[in-house]
């Protein structure tokens, strides 16, 4: 609920008038939270971008999205933490991003203290009814080579929402607004 209080008011803050949610990865959580508690009545539309809206079925994670446990990005001590955000965030992408691109993420990256990473670990996240029930334009934007999230989520989601578009990036992995922009 505080996730989804925060984009309200963002929104009411703003003065926004139906703006569309992107949400990328987690973000698409987030959406989900937003769209349980406040409903789509405000909105203009959704983009989710490689991002959850189920943890439901095991074939919806990649092969990497083990990266986001306690054994790279939940890791404790300094040395074991930056190595497994580094290890995350190289299994982000099909084509790498250039040296300096990539010190700018993991430096963004380790700006989110270890206990906030651990929040977002180990909550439930079943917004089917809540898809199914949207009534306003829906994209689902996925990277065919995402490792972290599987490209059945994005078809999940696509097809859970009524009237959804789904638009596949064959050259991306979880970042294909980078990598295809």
């Amino acid at each position: 609920r505080v996730w989804a209080d925060d984009v309200r008011g963002v929104i009411t803050e703003l003065g926004l008038q139906r703006p569309v949610l992107v949400g990328w990865s987690y973000a698409g959580r987030v959406v989900g939270d937003y769209l349980t508690a406040h409903g789509s009545a405000a909105l203009a539309g959704i983009n989710y971008v490689d991002a959850s809206s189920s943890l439901g079925d095991p074939a919806f994670l990649g092969p990497d999205v083990g990266l986001l446990g306690p054994q790279a990005m939940l890791a404790p001590g300094a040395d074991a933490f930056i190595d497994g955000t580094i290890r995350f965030l190289r299994a982000c992408f099909a084509t790498q991003p250039d040296p300096a691109d990539f010190q700018a993420m993991l430096a963004f990256n380790m700006l989110a203290p270890l206990y906030v990473r651990a929040g977002l670990a180990g909550r439930p996240a079943n917004y089917a009814e809540v898809l199914k029930a949207l009534r306003l334009p829906v994209l689902v934007s996925h990277g065919e080579q995402d490792r972290i999230l599987a490209t059945p989520m994005a078809r999940f989601t696509a097809a859970t929402v009524p009237g959804a578009r789904l638009s596949l990036y064959p050259n991306s992995g979880h970042a294909p607004f980078w990598e295809e922009p």
